[in-house]
Formats: structure tokens, C-alpha cells, sequence
């Protein structure tokens, strides 16, 4: 073993750990309030980020009708939805995720939430479960209730 060796070691054990930090610090969630927009035209997203990054509160979204529905005749009259869901634990892998009703006049929808915070920047979906397009239109199967959303730490 020459005497260069253990210097070398060395060296690749503190780059190692100087990489392992760097990481750790990059997954770090920034804590505080984040707001943002949804695909919907003038739709909002915000929220708060508490616990050290382990918890997301007062998440309040709006999920409309996308205009994704291919009828013949057009579509009218749908209504928009404020979606409110309680605290969501963010993971490990800085998601987070919960099922929520709403209701606005007569007309009533389950939702899921979706999102994943990302060095204070928050992704993620709303999208009203089981609905879709419908028989009458020429895409049943596609999602009526899907947003998308992007939000900034404040």
C-alpha cells in the first residue's frame, strides 16, 4: 500500500459525505405558506407546510369542469368546486394525498388530492373520482374533474 492511499480514502469518504449532506439539504421541505394556480382558468391552490416540512394544512384548491368532454352541442351551466382538505402527512418522498368531499349548490363530488413538494415548489392533481365524460360524449372515459396545479413557497 503506498502512502498516497490513505490520503485518498480519505478524500472519498469526505466527498462522499459532503455529497450525502448536499442531498439531504436539497430534500429538505421549506416550511410556511405556499400559493399557486390551477389548470382551471383563474383557479387557486394554497396551502401551509408546518410540523418541519412533515405536514400540509389548510389546503384549499378549485376544480372545475377541464373542457376536456368532447360533446357535439357544447356544455353549460357546470359548476366549480372549492376543494378543502384536512392536514395530509407529507412522506419521505415529499408527497401528499387525500380524499375529500365537496359540495357547491346541488351537485356533490369525491376528490383526490394529490401533490409532491419539491425545494419550494408544490405539483399535484385534483380530480373528482369516478367522473368522467360520460356516455354522450365521444371521449366517455376521460377525466371531467382533472386539474393540475403548481404553487410556490411565499
Amino acid at each position: 500500500m503506498s502512502r498516497r492511499t490513505p490520503t485518498l480514502v480519505m478524500a472519498c469518504v469526505l466527498t462522499a459525505a459532503l455529497s450525502a449532506t448536499a442531498l439531504a439539504s436539497a430534500a429538505k421541505v421549506k416550511t410556511g405558506r405556499y400559493a399557486g394556480a390551477t389548470s382551471e382558468q383563474g383557479g387557486t391552490v394554497a396551502f401551509k407546510v408546518t410540523n418541519r416540512g412533515k405536514r400540509v394544512s389548510g389546503f384549499t384548491a378549485t376544480d372545475g369542469y377541464n373542457g376536456k368532454c368532447q360533446f357535439s352541442g357544447g356544455v353549460g351551466g357546470i359548476p366549480t368546486f372549492t376543494v378543502k382538505a384536512p392536514a395530509m402527512k407529507v412522506t419521505k418522498s415529499r408527497s401528499f394525498s387525500a380524499s375529500v368531499s365537496a359540495t357547491v349548490g346541488p351537485f356533490s363530488g369525491k376528490f383526490a388530492v394529490k401533490g409532491k413538494l419539491i425545494s419550494g415548489r408544490a405539483t399535484g392533481t385534483v380530480t373528482e373520482i369516478g367522473n368522467t365524460c360520460g356516455s354522450s360524449a365521444s371521449n366517455p372515459s376521460t377525466p371531467d374533474y382533472l386539474e393540475t396545479f403548481t404553487a410556490k413557497h411565499a
